[in-house]
């Protein structure tokens, strides 16, 4: 449960609505953050300690909102 927190915004976030360097707060997150970010060509989310994760798909309709795949919790 405490990890899904982390992943959890408050409204339907597409990806050309997020710009690389833009800190994003996890709705549930207890006032931890994320970034977005280009690394090796590809866009990337980075956590508060700097652990990176690719973003693998983007944009993905689901019932209750929207998804973006990455490569690793």
């Amino acid at each position: 449960r405490s990890v899904l927190q982390y992943h959890v915004l408050t409204s339907e976030v597409f990806a050309a609505a997020i710009r690389p360097g833009r800190a994003i707060e996890p709705a549930l997150g207890n006032g931890a953050f994320f970034k977005i970010e280009v690394r090796d060509g590809a866009p990337s989310i980075v956590d508060g300690r700097g652990r990176s994760a690719a973003i693998v798909a983007t944009d993905i309709d689901a019932t209750n909102g929207v998804i973006h795949v990455i490569d690793r919790v």
